[in-house]
């Protein structure tokens, strides 16, 4: 997202978050507002501060008698800690993502593998990191054209040329950034085209190439 975005989402969730209090609504719309305030601190990577409003949206959820929101709160939590580099915090909150989506819809589950993916490449298993990621990129076949889907791609793309295979992981950031120009996302483009730069994987017809 946009540093402008960012701060634009920002100002509104802040101004959300202040109606709630004034207004005195419930354990729900507080829930909300904590959680936009979450993905605002993650957009930024302020992990601590995602943390902390994840767990405070969690904790007004549980007293509204809310479950339906779980599985994306610890998907967010799952990335919150593995920014913060806590591995067994994010594997724990990975884990209970696919705990709660088990028999049912996987809308958050393939977050939740994408980031068990990335803890498996951090310590080294890469053969499991590709296993991970490639589940997380067949869950979210439906959704081919999306964000979340170029971001499983670009971690496959890193785990592709970590184990030496250059030409898929090249593919695998084309077809990325394919994704990101098409939602019209300049600087996610900037940033993979920089990882890709720095993996040696830039596309053909590409500067360096």
């Amino acid at each position: 997202m946009e540093q402008g975005r960012v701060d634009e989402a920002a100002e509104i969730i802040h101004a959300v978050q202040d109606l709630v209090q004034r207004r005195r609504l419930g354990p729900r719309w507080h829930a909300a507002a904590l959680r936009g305030r979450a993905l605002v601190a993650l957009a930024r990577g302020e992990w601590a501060a995602a943390v902390e409003h994840l767990e405070k949206a969690k904790a007004q959820d549980e007293r509204a008698g809310i479950a339906r929101n779980l599985p994306k709160i610890h998907r967010l939590l799952a990335e919150a800690y593995l920014g913060l580099e806590d591995y067994p915090a994010a594997r724990t909150h990975a884990r209970a993502v696919k705990r709660l989506e088990r028999g049912g819809g996987s809308i958050e589950t393939p977050g939740a593998l994408r980031v068990l993916g990335r803890i498996a490449r951090e310590r080294g298993t890469a053969k499991r990191a590709a296993a991970l990621l490639e589940e997380s990129r067949s869950l979210m076949a439906p959704r081919r054209g999306s964000g979340e889907y170029a971001r499983t791609l670009v971690e496959l793309a890193r785990t592709a040329a970590g184990m030496g295979r250059r030409e898929e992981a090249r593919r695998l950031m084309e077809e990325s950034l394919a994704i990101y120009r098409r939602l019209e996302a300049p600087p996610l483009v900037e940033v993979t085209e920089q990882l890709a730069g720095r993996l040696n994987v830039k596309e053909e017809g590409g500067d360096g190439s």
